[in-house]
């Protein structure tokens, strides 16, 4: 089992609510499809095998689905981000795409790891993590479930590390993209009850190896650290002064079997989004 994974597990004795969940789906509401609010699904593969992601997706007005997005195979420790434009155009059925409802549930299944919504507003130009599902939203404080990659444009993401112990401390952290390449980062020292942060720009060029400029998103696992000890990551739109905290997501644990087939490097958003 994954650091992901057991972390995760662990975790559920913290929590507060129950998971959304229909039947074995994992339940996202508050779906935009428009231009004026974009809608951006993140799925992060924390299970040991691939997986192929059923997105079912329902008129939040009526509860009628619309269609059904499936993504592509998504390897283990795989990381992938879509739009709602693209997963609509990509539907079985197809919806109408003139009259399509403006809010969507989306109702998610096949896979064992992290889900995150986030959404660009052009007209006030800010890029939000809503991430609503019925739960307290899960993370594990030595890994973070998605993080941008030099090929994600449009973004600014930050990783921090806190170090709340009575010592100096460096942190060894390492990213692996869909490929599962490790790209390994050493933080600077860190004084007792310091702080330090990084851009994914600059985390991409210091890593060993650096970071390719085609990869688009990552997962980052730390070494094991005491108690206090601990990554966190926000993004903003680029050359902007406001960030949300990307650190935790939504938690999918019902994993199905991916069907006969070589496992393909998921594909990703077209860089340059978000998009107009």
């Amino acid at each position: 089992m994954s650091r992901f994974k057991s972390a995760c597990v662990g975790f559920t004795a913290l929590l507060i609510g129950a998971p959304a969940l229909a039947g074995n789906d994992l339940v996202i509401p508050g779906f935009n499809t428009g231009v004026s609010v974009q809608s951006y699904l993140r799925l992060s593969n924390n299970d040991g095998a691939p997986a192929q992601v059923s997105v079912r997706m329902h008129d939040a007005a009526t509860g009628i689905a619309i269609g059904t997005w499936t993504s592509p195979v998504l390897p283990a420790g795989g990381t992938m981000e879509t739009w709602a434009q693209q997963m609509l155009t990509g539907a079985d059925p197809k919806p109408d795409m003139a009259h399509l409802p403006p809010v969507l549930v989306l109702a998610i299944s096949g896979f064992a790891g992290h889900v995150q919504h986030a959404t660009w507003t052009p007209s006030s130009g800010t890029w939000s993590h809503i991430s609503t599902c019925g739960m307290v939203l899960m993370a594990d404080p030595l890994s973070l479930p998605f993080v941008i990659g030099p090929a994600r444009g449009g973004l600014t993401g930050i990783v921090r590390v806190s170090n709340a112990t009575a010592e100096t401390r460096a942190l060894k952290v390492t990213f692996h993209d869909s490929a599962n390449t490790p790209y390994v980062w050493q933080s600077p020292a860190i004084p007792s009850y310091g702080a330090a942060a990084a851009t994914m720009e600059t985390i991409a060029r210091e890593t060993s190896p650096p970071i390719p400029p085609t990869v688009t998103s990552l997962m980052a696992m730390a070494e094991a650290a005491p108690a206090g000890v601990a990554l966190s990551y926000s993004e903003g739109l680029a050359g902007g002064n406001t960030f949300d905290d990307f650190s935790a997501g939504c938690m999918s644990t019902m994993a199905a079997p991916v069907g006969p087939g070589t496992p393909t490097t998921p594909t990703t958003p077209v860089p340059g989004m978000p998009h107009a």
